[in-house]
């Protein structure tokens, strides 16, 4: 849902740059509006390093109980579409699925066994993709005073009572009203109620307490939209008013193209024949 928000405002962007990881050097963000990525803000300054603009972050967090019951249903999703699509994830990743697929989920020490074998994996998840260090240790424990110092660098994080706003806050355009915003939409593998049983709550209590004092400071910090921001540069759509051949070349490489190879004689040509039926948009002036 974000990232076809964010395609719909700037064509310029790279989704999923944690698919470069292994070798920043593949992608150049220089010219790119936006990113996004499933990957810690240190990994990300990889990409970041050669970009001297200003960079305003966003994420969304959600309650560390529901993160955990999903992490753990997305490792049993990605066993049943089969074993082609493990090659979408890093060889780190293959274990945890792995002993996630071994699990009775009925049977409360099973559950246990998997809790304490892959501690690595589901503690402090929050953190360790929120929190801005360099290199994360699992004995990390920030004072208030460092959370709030991470979670302030953020123009704004959405949680479950401000998610549907994530868009808005993005500053780049008015989301398009074909945009449907979708979320965790995955059936579950197992009965969710599992995590709280009492012989598996104490184990996942623990696994949880940095990550509920983190998600307990976003709702404190962030209890509403942010202030919108208008970001570098802006998409508007093309219309006979805010028409310009430089903007509309700059917003659409096809026509640009197209121009430049004599197949149309102008922008103003495509916008007149198709792209104002077509809804294209323009760079916006200034």
């Amino acid at each position: 849902t974000i990232n076809a928000y964010l395609h719909e405002c700037s064509p310029f962007g790279i989704a999923h740059l944690e698919l470069y990881a292994a070798d920043p050097s593949r992608i150049d963000i220089r010219t790119a509006d936006w990113v996004s990525a499933h990957m810690a803000p240190s990994h990300l300054s990889m990409f970041l390093e050669r970009d001297n603009r200003d960079n305003r972050w966003f994420s969304i967090v959600r309650n560390p109980l529901e993160r955990l019951i999903s992490q753990v249903n997305f490792a049993l999703d990605t066993i049943a579409r089969g074993p082609d699509n493990f090659a979408l994830f890093d060889q780190n990743s293959i274990p945890f699925i792995l002993d996630a697929g071994s699990v009775d989920f009925t049977n409360p020490i099973s559950v246990i066994t998997l809790l304490l074998k892959r501690n690595a994996d589901l503690e402090s998840v929050m953190g360790r993709h929120l929190l801005f260090v360099s290199s994360w240790q699992a004995d990390y424990v920030p004072t208030d005073r460092e959370l709030r110092d991470h979670i302030g660098r953020y123009a704004f994080i959405a949680h479950e009572e401000t998610r549907d706003q994530l868009l808005a806050a993005f500053g780049f355009c008015e989301p398009p009203e074909n945009i449907n915003a979708r979320f965790n939409v995955s059936s579950y593998h197992f009965d969710p109620k599992i995590f709280q049983h009492p012989m598996v709550k104490p184990y996942v209590d623990r696994l949880l307490e940095q990550d509920y004092r983190i998600y307990d400071m976003v709702r404190e910090m962030f209890p509403g939209p942010a202030t919108n921001i208008a970001m570098r540069p802006s998409y508007p759509v093309a219309t006979a008013e805010n028409f310009s051949e430089e903007n509309y070349r700059a917003a659409n490489p096809d026509v640009r193209d197209a121009v430049e190879k004599g197949v149309i004689s102008s922008a103003r040509e495509h916008f007149e024949h198709h792209g104002r039926g077509e809804g294209r948009r323009i760079l916006a002036a200034g």
